[in-house]
């Protein structure tokens, strides 16, 4: 999942982004990332910023953990 990509799994990930990476969001001005589900500049600028993630492509089995993670927070996707 990348730069273009659009759908759930992007929603997912900018969930996982504001509730993970809030402090480095707030630090980079923008937080909160809008949960569009598209994966876009601001996305892509917060991949790489959240200290968590620090990449702009994440493969099934990252996107796998950050399912995991959401669920663990009860945060729905």
């Amino acid at each position: 999942i990348k730069m273009g990509a659009k759908g759930d799994a992007v929603k997912a990930i900018q969930k996982y982004m504001n509730s993970t990476c809030s402090s480095d969001l707030k630090a980079a001005g923008i937080f909160p990332l809008e949960i569009n589900g598209v994966w876009d500049e601001i996305t892509d600028k917060a991949t790489l910023t959240c200290s968590v993630l620090k990449r702009n492509e994440i493969d099934k089995e990252s996107f796998d953990r950050i399912l995991r993670d959401l669920q663990s927070a009860n945060i729905s996707v």
